[in-house]
């Protein structure tokens, strides 16, 4: 099919036999086309349908829709409205909301999926989709209706078989089989083109269809042509939302013991098992457990409101007891909920009330269940204990038997277990119990599972995603808070015109006392803007800090914010938190669900090609812009800022333009449109990252955004005040107002208050504070003596926090104080509160301040035991009473966390519990340590649950919580083993909270290094192996956090000497690590320099510098992105970013005490800033002609120099006033420098010359010369008396200041030297250069010490004020942070390997050197056995691109950015010929197999032959055309018949090396290809590409195989093994990986510290990777589960194929020959390679396992053509006998664990097709 625009074209028709051709209009895109298909031969009749914008009319669908009332729910507004413009005159009549009348709701599935209970309401009408009405317009006439309806869950929709017509749908001439063709269009990485030819099944006699597949009958819509992508086991870990099932439990105390034990031993804890599917927790209620009878006199209120709680399960067990019933009456509070109790008929027991309200008064609103036991087992009760099961008197017996017949009648023989059978059990633990309770637990269960799945049935379709979680907390926040909410008029009016008014770009600021009511004004505008009537007004995005879990956390904060935004942006809609606005009322309805859900549904399908594989653009952030896209995946603190400003914009243009552009003048007219950012409680974030300075809020809002917060007094709102703001104060209430909210309060129970009591209350001090009121009415409410209300009022404390502590003394009255100091203590010590589930498991044993590890010993037994829970009648009666003070359960979780609804609680229960009073009012108590404790146990015991240290758990609250707690316990031997347990971070990473681990290890080791107490030499140890895996996961939680799987690999590739490696070792040969993963053999065993890499800068980092204050840990550095950062030294986290430069900034430094900070930029402005706060202090708009270079301070601070390109230093006061000009240079001014001793001054220019100035006069005393390039920088000694200086000369140079004598010449740099600083101690000067590479100096004969890990130049280097480490920034956007070793004598000579990245890898055909080409211009050889360095290959005159060698390993070639190949002999190091043809860049080259030829791809566009012998002196073969654009990557094929060569054209050619042509042009990739390998049988050929798919081939008729990825960047290099069992492939995101290549399943990963740019595979599975920093990984994958010496046999015959057997091994396997470094050993995995063992090498029988090896069979893999010219591949098929842990355990004598973990491989998302590709011949 041909036509002018590509779209997804759906054609439907008749099968033809004849040879007609088809020319029909269709619209794509809108817009008229035409189509031909004479390969399809569809016919005449047949009808082509696209999903387009409108769909054409014609007079004969005048009457289609007559008498059809439409409303619309869900529907996009420009879908809405283009409908409605359609069917109206079609006579539609249109609907804003659904009537009796209404017959049609246009829906989508995704709606009705999620508004179940909502579309239920409207069974007369018919929810429908909108293919129904495009379908109906485009047929011209009425179709079947049902095929497009949209069922409810559960509901079965009939659907009549079509009849047979002319409009049946199409075939491919096969029945049941569909077409997927590929169109053939230019290429382009925004669009797709793809005719989809649904065809049903039909008969071969007859075109009828038959109805053998229901999912036809459903209309095709771009949602059924996308899957879901697979779940990486990385991703599992991710929690929905778990809903709680609460189960009431009623029965007699006396008689029900075994029942209840029975229960709860067996019944529930299966039960939960099988709610876990689910996601359910089940909680059993039992009042009755623990108490007595004669106790319950009070319980009736609580037991009946913990029904209510249960609702709708309820369990009743009854025997003969009737139970007890009070002589006092029913004991009920006063209110409406109760009124019921006091009319029931009196004389009833509690169990009757129970059974009563909780089932039998409204049997089909409950989920209830009876059981009634046999009283047979009586005969058998000792006389003594009779009397426990037998009726209390006959009065009770007949109340009984009333009782149970009308359970019977009204609950039916379904919920009734009549006469269960039992036994007496005799007498446990003082309890007489009956036995043999079997067939009652069977019942049990099985009735609660049946109702389990019934009532949660339909949730576990629409499980809440985390951001709709999140969402749910701070909603129901807003509607508690807001429901009492009173008065404050005048700032709700002040809000709304802040809201409206045009112009605003500042935040607005609500400030307040303490318990003010701040909140309750936030809530109550909050709910106002997103439920007013009229929605034209925006959206908004509410955040109550303190409302939600880890809500008070900045990262967790911004992260939800960006996800919020994302959804905005998507959808384009008006309102995320409740609904979507109407844009126009007059032709369309209300959509009354939330688009921003919608669009997240939509988005969490991955985009899909026609083929079904998922498409991934190279560009890490195309996603990101695209729409559809997903949003951008960010970890760090940094990257959420940037995010959420970026996003901030973007949402706010969706807003107010409402995500279209051709109705903004229409909209322009209306009222603006707003996006509302509220945010609740800023003083309540915790001061990671330095939250409270404010710097992530942007100091300029985009238009259309309003940003509300509310905060305290204190360092929030001081940095607040410090930017551009409005404020809002909340002040007392008034009189009126107090009254409002007493009366409003204690009218909800039935009290008030007189005036005289009325007055006394609002009296007290703190009346005027809602807070206060609120606490007091609740005081009051539980008096209950009214006759003393009065002298109750009058005794009440005047202040909040005296409130509080009343509050509490009266608690501690009512419960017992060790009950209420263990709860409030466990909240108060909690992270953002706790689950019921978890109070009530924590306080089963008492909290004992002393003796704690015996308390706590005995606490982790009973968990382990599971016998841990606390008496459910207790918890009722204190969480009743604390009830109040605790915030609203939210929706998401287990009834959401328990927390303190307020921060003045929380301040109450520090001070009562866990603080000392007195001189020291901040030291902890010993119950802040035993609460801790408790927390410790309980999470550790959560996150491992075995207590077998594998961490076996999808529980997110364990792995989150026990390292904290442990560290506020100070419990330092357990969190040594917690924080340094490989597995604990790998699951912690799995989870998402990489980041959260490294704050872990930072507070850990503060508390370790805490200077009040001694620390011994464990201690000291301990700190040392927990600062080495702090490193250890720091510098590389960017890894871990996207791989965590890599954990183990990441920790092996350390020195050997390395606590994480030395653990890691020990987990291999214990067996507790089982998976496959690939060792570098050549890894450095010295410590890497580099501790720490800062990220956060956009562009190129121009300068760095470490605070000069003694102490500080703060490091500022500047940068093309026009701003400057500060950085905490530390933990690596951003602490403020200064932003107010209009271009980059070219310099940046600290004055000498750290408080200001200067900065110049590129367009001539020179600032200075307050490095507190980040706010601009004074600026120069014009300080130079030209641009700055640099800046600097004074030491003493009474200076400010700047240069300049104008030739010209000058000097400032720090007010910025100009005190002189120094002119004298003849080129641009690069940098400058003050003598410590204030006496002269430095510059230094680009006219090779240093000039050094008079401070007091200003005059030029000396001018230096001797370099022979530009000068860069210079730095002075710290006596003044040296100068350093820096040249493009690529060297160093030492001067004298008083003479300016040259003293010494440093050189080493392979380029120029950009930055030079002296020690503090003048003793050592750091340099920095252009090659990549800092060197550290102690003398002029060389350096001591290197720093490599920049992948791009670096710009400036310096000193700690420590003299320990070093700061660095570069050109590949980051800041680093390296360790010094000065103590260090040996010199580096020379500067050996590459000094840029490595842009190829090749071994040589013997396996034992390898070839890498850089961009550094050099080849260099290196040893592939131990990675050592060997020689450099010279000649190049620009970056070497590609490397191969000679079959006989003598030669290589190479190709470069020169334009030219160059033929190398290799021995000697010597260019023996060079190769100039290409009229353009030499990208890759390949030296054929048999010798005779070798390739070249070029940016010329061309594939380049040559002679590949001296004898034919190498010359040009000739060229071959056919690619479109730059030619990438070429290769031979094994058997040297083939040449593949790919392209930016996004395709891959094959050639022919015989007829020099092109075979077959391949097509599949959606961007550029930059990588391909042949299978080593020649007959497979996989590719990588910018779109970060890997493709493989079959070579022989050029179809898709299978296409696959988990890359998330270029995959920039492919390989098979040398067997072709694996494939591999390399990435820029890091990472190698290992593939099965007949499963295309992931076998192993390798993850390095810079981005994969080269590759080379070798024998025995050895791999060569280069990265960007220029370093070699030599790499041996291990644990793979390929057996050595068994290798494939391939019998080719021609014209055929065969497959051969392995013959059998008999007798004794021969184990491979362990030499130097055990090779085999390592193939395999031996755990026992590193040990020390008395065992030879002898062959004898003896030292042989004696296992009998099984028959590894394997078949050849060869590929032949179906009958349908489509290929067929066969795939290596091995059968052992023996498992191979068995194998490998007895071939190497090694011990294998009991429990061994079997390989953990995520199956990638791979299609075997081979239709999706457009592949051309070429004869």
């Amino acid at each position: 099919l041909t036509f002018g625009q590509t779209g997804v074209l759906r054609a439907e028709g008749d099968a033809t036999a004849g040879g007609r051709s088809l020319a029909s209009p269709f619209r794509v895109n809108g817009k008229a086309s035409s189509a031909t298909a004479s390969a399809s031969r569809l016919a005449s009749t047949e009808r082509l349908s696209l999903v387009s914008d409108e769909p054409t009319t014609t007079p004969a669908t005048a009457k289609l829709f007559d008498g059809n009332e439409v409303v619309f729910l869900g529907i996009d507004d420009t879908e809405r409205r283009r409908l409605v413009k359609l069917i109206t005159p079609l006579g539609a009549t249109v609907r804003y909301l659904p009537t009796p009348k209404t017959t049609h709701i246009v829906t989508t599935k995704e709606y009705v999926d999620s508004n179940q209970q909502r579309c239920k309401r409207y069974t007369h009408c018919k929810l429908i989709s909108t293919q129904y009405f495009n379908d109906t317009i485009t047929q011209a006439a009425s179709i079947d209706e049902i095929p497009y309806c949209i069922p409810l869950k559960g509901q079965v929709l009939e659907v009549a078989k079509p009849q047979a017509s002319n409009n049946a749908k199409h075939t491919n001439g096969k029945s049941g089989t569909s077409a997927f063709i590929d169109i053939p269009t230019s290429f382009s990485s925004s669009t797709s083109s793809a005719v989809e030819l649904t065809t049903p099944h039909t008969t071969a006699n007859n075109n009828t269809t038959q109805d053998n597949d229901s999912e036809y009958y459903t209309p095709l819509t771009s949602a059924d042509t996308v899957a879901a992508p697979p779940v990486s086991k990385d991703e599992q870990a991710d929690e929905t939302k778990w809903r709680n099932a609460r189960v009431f439990i009623s029965s007699t105390f006396r008689d029900m013991h075994g029942e209840r034990d029975y229960l709860t031993r067996y019944v529930f804890p299966e039960l939960q098992e099988r709610c876990n599917r689910l996601k359910v927790h089940v909680t059993p209620v039992d009042l009755r457990w623990g108490v007595k009878e004669e106790d319950t006199e009070q319980a009736l209120e609580i037991c009946l409101a913990e029904v209510d709680n249960c609702r709708p399960f309820f369990l009743g067990m009854l025997g003969r007891r009737y139970g007890w019933v009070s002589d006092k009456g029913y004991v009920v509070p006063d209110e409406p909920s109760f009124d019921w109790v006091r009319v029931f008929p009196h004389g009833r027991s509690i169990t009757h009330l129970e059974m009563h309200y909780g089932a039998l008064a409204n049997p089909s609103k409950s989920r209830a269940f009876f059981y009634l036991r046999d009283p047979s087992f009586e005969v058998n009760v000792p006389g003594d204990f009779i009397s426990n099961f037998q009726c209390e008197s006959y009065e009770a017996a007949d109340l009984m038997e009333r009782l149970k017949d009308e359970i019977r009648e009204k609950m039916g023989e379904k919920a009734v277990f009549d006469n269960y059978p039992c036994k007496w059990h005799g007498v446990v633990d003082g309890k007489p119990m009956v036995g043999g309770l079997e067939d009652f637990g069977t019942r049990v269960l099985n009735d609660l599972w049946s109702a389990m799945q019934a009532e949660f049935k339909e949730a576990t379709g629409a499980l809440l995603d985390p951001v709709a979680q999140a969402r749910a907390y701070h909603e129901t926040f807003i509607e508690t808070h807001a429901r009492q909410f009173v008065g404050r008029s005048a700032i709700l009016n002040q809000l709304r015109d802040y809201v409206d008014r045009e112009g605003v770009t500042a935040p607005c600021v609500i400030v307040g006392e303490p318990g003010g009511g701040k909140s309750s004004l936030v809530a109550a505008f909050a709910r106002e803007f997103i439920t007013k009537a009229d929605k034209k007004q925006g959206s908004a995005i509410c955040h109550f800090i303190g409302a939600a879990p880890m809500s008070t956390n900045i990262r967790h904060t911004l992260d939800r914010l960006c996800k919020e935004l994302h959804l905005l942006i998507k959808s384009g809609a008006t309102n995320t938190e409740s609904g979507d606005s109407n844009d126009d009322a007059a032709s369309s309805n209300t959509t009354e669900t939330s688009k921003a859900e919608e669009a997240e549904e939509e988005n969490s399908t991955s985009k899909k090609n026609p083929s079904g594989n998922t498409e991934v653009d190279g560009d890490p952030e195309a996603d990101d812009d695209a729409d559809g896209g997903e949003a951008v995946v960010a970890e760090g603190y940094t990257e959420l800022k940037d995010l959420f400003a970026k996003y901030l914009e973007r949402a706010a243009a969706a807003v107010v333009s409402g995500g279209t552009s051709k109705n903004a003048k229409k909209k322009s007219k209306r009222q603006k449109k707003r996006l509302v950012i509220i945010i609740d409680a800023l003083n309540q974030l915790d001061e990671t990252h330095n939250a409270h300075s404010l710097d992530w809020l942007p100091k300029e809002l985009p238009a259309g955004v309003r940003l509300l917060v509310s905060t305290l007094a204190g360092e929030c709102l001081t940095s607040m005040q410090r930017r551009t703001h409005e404020m809002v104060t909340v002040g007392p209430l008034t009189m009126e107002e107090r009254k409002e909210i007493v009366t409003r309060t204690l009218d909800e129970y039935r009290k008030s208050l007189d005036k005289r009591q009325m007055d006394r209350l609002l009296a007290k001090t703190d009346a005027h504070k809602p807070l206060y009121l609120v606490v007091a009415c609740e005081e009051l409410r539980v008096f209950g003596i009214y006759e003393k209300v009065s002298q109750f009022i009058d005794k009440m404390a005047p202040t909040v926090p005296l409130l509080f502590s009343e509050v509490l003394g009266r608690l501690e009255n009512d419960h017992g104080e060790e009950l209420v100091r263990g709860t409030l203590s466990l909240l108060q010590c909690s992270r953002g509160g706790l689950l019921e589930s978890e109070m009530i498991t924590l306080l089963s044993s008492p909290i004992k301040a002393q003796n704690t590890r015996g308390t706590e010993a005995a606490f982790k037994d009973s968990l382990q035991r599971d016998l841990c829970v606390l008496p459910a009648s207790v918890w009722a009666r204190l969480y009743r009473s604390l009830k109040p003070y605790l915030r609203p359960s939210g929706e998401a979780g287990e009834k959401g966390f328990l927390d303190f609804f307020h921060q003045q609680v929380s301040f109450a229960v520090s001070r009562r519990y866990l603080e000392l009073s007195g001189a020291e009012p901040n030291k902890k108590q010993a119950m802040f340590y035993a609460a801790h404790h408790r927390l410790a146990t309980y999470f550790q015991h959560i996150a491992d649950p075995g207590g077998d240290l594998k961490y076996n758990t999808v529980n997110k609250r364990g792995i989150s919580e026990t390292a904290y707690h442990q560290i506020q316990a100070r419990l330092f031997t357990k969190l040594h083993s917690t924080l340094c347990d490989l597995g604990f971070i790998e699951t912690k990473c799995r989870m998402g909270m990489a980041y959260d681990l490294v704050a872990d290890y930072l507070d850990a080791i503060l508390e370790l290094e805490d200077e009040e107490h001694a620390l011994t030499g464990s201690d000291e140890e301990m700190i040392a192996i927990v600062t080495e895996f702090h490193r250890f996961v720091q510098a590389r939680a960017h890894v871990l956090s996207a791989r965590p799987s890599q954990t183990f690999t990441q920790a092996c590739s350390l020195p050997d000497s390395s606590a994480p490696c030395k653990q890691a070792m020990t987990r291999w040969h214990n067996g507790q690590e089982g998976r496959a993963w690939i060792k570098s053999v050549n890894k450095s065993q010295e410590p890497a320099p580099c501790i720490m890499t800062l990220t956060g800068h956009t562009m190129v980092v121009r300068k760095c510098a470490s605070c000069p204050v003694p102490g500080s840990n703060r490091i500022l550095s500047c940068s093309d992105d026009k701003t400057l950062r500060i950085f905490d030294s530390r933990s690596g986290a951003q602490l403020t970013t200064l932003t107010g430069h209009l271009s980059s900034v070219q310099s940046c430094a600290w004055s000498p005490d750290g408080t200001r900070i200067i900065s110049c930029s590129w367009t001539k402005e020179l600032i200075l800033w307050n490095a507190e706060t980040g706010a601009e202090i004074v600026r120069v708009n014009r300080a130079h002609k030209g641009r700055l270079t640099h800046c600097v301070f004074s030491p003493c601070g009474t200076y400010i120099m700047t240069t300049s390109i104008d030739k010209t230093a000058k000097i400032w006061t720090p007010a910025l006033t100009e005190v002189a000009s120094l002119p004298g240079h003849s080129d641009a001014v690069l940098g400058g420098a003050f003598a410590p001793d204030m006496k002269t001054a430095a510059t230094c220019s680009g006219d090779k010359s240093i000039k050094i100035w008079s401070v007091e006069t200003w005059t030029c005393l000396l001018s230096l010369t001797g370099h022979s390039k530009g000068v860069n920088g210079v730095a002075f000694s710290p006596d003044s008396l040296r100068l350093a200086s820096a040249s493009d000369d690529r060297s160093v140079r030492l001067w004298t200041v008083e003479s300016g004598g040259l003293v010494s010449t440093m050189q080493y740099h392979k380029d120029g030297v950009t930055s030079c600083a002296f020690s503090p101690d003048g003793k050592l000067v750091l340099s920095a250069s252009h090659d990549n590479f800092i060197a550290l100096w102690k003398g002029s004969r060389g350096p001591i010490q290197t720093l490599v890990g920049h992948t791009g130049s670096v710009f400036d280097v310096s000193f700690s004020q420590d003299q320990k480490c070093a700061v660095s920034c570069s050109f590949d956007r980051t800041v680093k942070i390296w360790l010094l070793d000065e103590t260090k004598t040996r010199k580096i000579s020379a500067n050996v390997g590459h000094g840029a990245r490595i842009l190829c890898c090749a071994y040589s055909p013997s396996g034992d050197t390898v070839l890498t080409a850089s961009r550094d211009k050099t080849l260099c050889l290196w040893n592939a056995v131990n990675g050592t360095y060997i020689r450099t290959l010279s000649g190049h005159k620009s970056n070497v691109f590609g490397c191969d060698w000679s079959p006989d390993g003598s030669r290589a070639v190479s190709a470069s950015r020169d334009d030219t190949l160059r033929i190398w002999q290799v021995n000697a190091g010597d260019c023996i010929e060079v190769l100039a043809g290409h009229k353009g860049i030499v990208n890759s080259c390949a030296w054929s197999p048999d010798g005779k030829m070798i390739a070249s791809a070029g940016a010329d566009k061309t594939v380049r032959l040559w002679h590949g012998t001296a004898e034919m002196k190498y010359a040009s073969i000739g060229a071959m055309f056919g690619h479109r654009e730059n030619v990438v990557c070429c290769a031979f094929s094994p058997d040297s018949r083939r040449i593949a060569s790919g392209s930016a054209d996004f395709t891959l050619k094959l050639w022919d090396t015989a007829r020099r042509c092109k075979v077959a042009t391949l097509s599949g990739h959606t961007k550029g290809v930059l990588c391909c390998a042949f299978s080593p049988d020649s007959r497979r050929l996989v590719s990588g590409g910018a779109d970060r798919m890997l493709i493989e081939w079959n070579a022989a008729n050029a179809t898709i195989i299978s296409r696959w990825t988990k890359h998330t960047a270029n995959v920039t290099a492919v390989a098979y093994s040398k067997d072709g069992s694996y494939i591999l492939s390399g990435s820029t995101d890091n990472v190698v990986l290992m593939w099965d290549a007949a499963t295309k399943d992931e076998v192993c990963a390798f993850a390095c510290l810079s981005r994969i740019t080269g590759m080379g595979a070798g024998p025995r599975l050895s791999l060569a990777i280069g990265d960007g920093a220029g370093a070699l990984y030599i790499c041996q994958p291990v644990g793979l589960v390929t057996a050595p010496g068994y290798k494939k046999k391939k019998d080719r015959k021609k014209g055929g194929k065969r497959m051969e057997k392995k013959k059998t091994l008999k007798g004794k396997p021969k184990a491979p020959e362990r030499t130097n470094g055990t090779k085999a050993a390592l193939l395999l995995g031996d755990r026992n390679h590193h040990k020390k063992n008395n065992h030879s090498n002898s062959n004898s029988a003896s030292k042989q396992p004696q296992q009998r090896l099984s028959l590894w069979a394997e078949q050849d893999a060869q590929l032949g053509e179906s009958d349908a010219g489509s290929s067929v591949l066969t795939t290596p098929n091995l059968k052992p006998e023996l498992s191979l842990d068995d194998f490998r355990a007895d071939l190497w004598n090694s011990p294998r664990a009991n429990n061994t973990t079997s390989p953990t491989t995520t199956t990638a998302t791979t299609t075997t097709a081979t239709t999706t590709t457009t592949t051309s011949f070429d004869s």
